[in-house]
């Protein structure tokens, strides 16, 4: 979720597509990548809401976003513009996180499923490396109904969760130094060929250019899509 105050950004799904304007957005996890466009200075919070618990502060399951990026005044109504109206006249930052912390609670929005949890969580901790049918095993659910309710809940299926999770650890190697070679062992790709694959889906960029962009922070800086559990 990102909030910016008294400006807009515009947000675009992929890169030959038409962006949108506007103030604060929302985006679960998603297979692909997004680009935020702002002219001039701007002040603004990003803040990434754990994906096992987002539900419970936007009052709607990830997968009614069905991968969009929304603006947030769609999912939480009037919530958003108080919130964005007293951000924008909140000078101190101690009182702008203070205001942000007193917005980030429950609203009754749907609880997941303790079995939906564990599930996100073993691919989480795996980094993507786990065989989808061991999850299933592991929470008493035939792959077919886990797919639909961890959809249904996340917004993705287990299988491209589990492949934004290697994505993720494979950018953060990239990060810090390692070669997209030793990056394609280290993240368990059959080879170079099959991370590109991922990279092309996610970042719309080979692995090289992509190491480049996020050890000189020109472009991307740290605008990954981090996966918090």
């Amino acid at each position: 979720m990102v909030l910016v105050f008294g400006s807009t950004m515009t947000v675009t799904a992929a890169v030959e597509s038409a962006g949108v304007a506007v103030g604060a957005f929302v985006a679960g996890p998603r297979a692909g990548p997004v680009v935020v466009d702002q002219q001039g200075l701007f002040h603004g919070i990003e803040i990434d809401l754990s994906v096992t618990d987002a539900a419970g502060f936007l009052g709607t399951a990830l997968g009614d976003l069905d991968q969009q990026v929304v603006s947030l005044d769609d999912v939480i109504g009037r919530r958003a513009v108080d919130l964005h109206d007293r951000l924008a006249s909140t000078p101190d930052w101690a009182d702008v996180f203070d205001i942000v912390d007193e917005y980030l609670q429950p609203s009754g929005g749907p609880l997941v499923d303790p079995k939906l949890r564990r599930a996100w969580e073993m691919i989480e901790h795996a980094r993507g490396r786990v065989r989808i049918e061991s999850v299933a095993e592991e929470i008493g659910w035939n792959r077919r109904h886990l797919g639909s309710r961890f959809c249904r809940a996340f917004g993705v299926t287990p299988k491209v969760a589990a492949r934004l999770f290697r994505f993720e650890n494979a950018t953060a190697l990239l990060r810090n130094g390692l070669t997209p070679g030793r990056v394609a062992v280290a993240c368990g790709y059959y080879d170079q060929a099959h991370m590109h694959l991922d990279f092309a889906a996610f970042a719309e960029q080979p692995p090289g250019v992509v190491s480049s962009i996020l050890r000189t922070g020109d472009g991307l800086g740290s605008a990954w899509p981090l996966l918090a559990g």
